[in-house]
């Protein structure tokens, strides 16, 4: 195991607080690295103000990471999956400012294929194995759509959150997930039917492609070119790209996914969670494995990007928005955006590990909101089981990456959020606010 360090020097103050921190995130990395459950992790935290206070690379022998002092051009580059949301959702909040639609329009105005949805599968058909159908009782908002709550689904989620078999998955493989366009996508989408009534039910879902799909045409620019123009570009994120638009060098760069041993899960759960588990914990897989293979790009997953420019990103939402963003619609990101007649909120065990903390969530737009106890987070993560989170009451974020599929396999989210805010430097304490007060230093967090 090779752990590579930021170079970032605490006030004597406070050093001997960052070392015991940095000593408890050593020992939770190696339980990952050194069994060989994970192929490798990187964690960052950043401070408002874009101060990189804490950095690590974890290496194992499967998965060697560039040293962190490399940096820029060089570092390891990330497929961060589902992270992409957060990225969609503030474009759109860009074309929001802009007066280009409110939360609560039908996104029938903007896409017109939405105005005949099929309808809605039936909660309970009994005995009646028909194709019958209940008429959607709504339209479909934006509001609905940025918060999983529009009734659309995805193929690659076997239940849905009230425990009923998704019964969208065989027509989204069929005629969604095969569009060779985000227009194609999109449209596949519409011809199928709801797996609930609009705002009535948080369902993990597409929502944040059809959304991708609004801002190509009120901005009339491609999905990508908007993100690099709008985002990337004035955030200095040289390395974040879809997959098929990232150029040679970046893609050289790209670390292998990897998947966890779901056959030996499956067999004995217990067994593969217990120490003396001899199989493999995890498989490499194909280099074709990961998002953006087909040709549409798709703004709910297609990302590409490095811990270097995932910490600008999260610093941009700690600082009000950094200047893509207004303040005020910063908040709107990051504050409760749930329907009022949706029944419950997001099903955040299914990666953050912890079944307890789901009533301790809503909604934000394209990310969760909440956390333990009385904390207001936004979060969100990836299949690959990429992590990040932003607190902005108390000044910083959080960027863990690592290329494991799925993300529901290790609790390593809720696992570091138990390390961050036990620490004295991140945790309840105060003594890290208080830095700005001591007359040797002028770092702040």
């Amino acid at each position: 195991r090779a752990a590579h360090a930021s170079t970032f020097h605490w006030p004597p103050l406070f050093q001997g607080h960052m070392e015991a921190f940095s000593a408890k995130v050593d020992a939770w990395a190696a339980r990952y690295i050194e069994s060989e459950r994970l192929p490798s992790l990187a964690v960052a935290i950043v401070r408002r103000g874009g101060e990189v206070v804490f950095r690590k690379g974890y290496s194992s022998g499967v998965q060697p990471l560039t040293p962190v002092e490399a940096g820029g051009d060089n570092e390891d580059v990330y497929w961060i999956a589902s992270n992409t949301k957060i990225v969609t959702a503030v474009a759109a909040l860009q074309l929001h400012e802009a007066g280009l639609w409110e939360l609560d329009d039908p996104v029938s105005n903007f896409l017109p294929e939405f105005l005949s949805v099929p309808g809605v599968h039936k909660v309970d058909q009994g005995d009646d194995e028909s194709d019958e159908l209940d008429p959607v009782q709504q339209p479909i908002t934006m509001r609905m759509l940025l918060t999983h709550t529009s009734g659309i689904s995805y193929s690659i989620i076997p239940f849905l959150s009230d425990g009923r078999p998704n019964p969208a998955c065989e027509g989204y493989n069929d005629h969604v997930d095969k569009g060779k366009t985000l227009a194609e996508v999109v449209q596949g989408i519409a011809r199928q039917p709801l797996v609930a009534q609009p705002g009535t039910q948080w369902n993990y879902s597409m929502g944040l492609e059809v959304v991708g799909r609004v801002i190509e045409v009120l901005s009339g620019k491609p999905i990508d070119v908007y993100f690099s123009e709008h985002i990337f570009d004035p955030l200095g994120m040289k390395s974040t790209q879809f997959l098929q638009r990232a150029p040679p060098t970046l893609k050289a760069r790209r670390l292998r996914v990897f998947g966890a041993n779901q056959g030996a899960l499956s067999k004995d759960r217990q067994q593969f969670y217990s120490d003396d588990f001899a199989g493999p914990k995890m498989i490499e897989l194909p280099a074709s494995a990961g998002g953006g293979q087909g040709s549409a790009l798709l703004p709910g997953g297609g990302l590409l990007s490095t811990v270097g420019d995932w910490t600008k990103f999260v610093n941009a939402l700690l600082e009000d928005g950094s200047g893509i963003l207004r303040p005020e619609s910063v908040a709107l990101l990051t504050s409760a955006q749930l329907p009022p007649a949706c029944k419950g909120g997001p099903a955040m065990h299914l990666i953050n590990g912890k079944s307890e903390e789901d009533a301790t969530y809503t909604m934000g737009l394209g990310g969760a909101v909440g956390g333990p106890g009385e904390r207001q987070l936004f979060e969100w993560g990836g299949v690959t089981s990429t992590v990040m989170w932003v607190d902005r009451a108390a000044g910083f974020g959080v960027v863990c990456f690592t290329q494991l599929l799925t993300s529901m396999v290790y609790p390593i989210r809720s696992e570091l959020k138990d390390i961050v805010y036990a620490s004295t430097l991140f945790g309840e304490s105060q003594t890290a606010r208080d830095v700005s007060k001591h007359p040797n230093t002028e770092n702040k967090l």
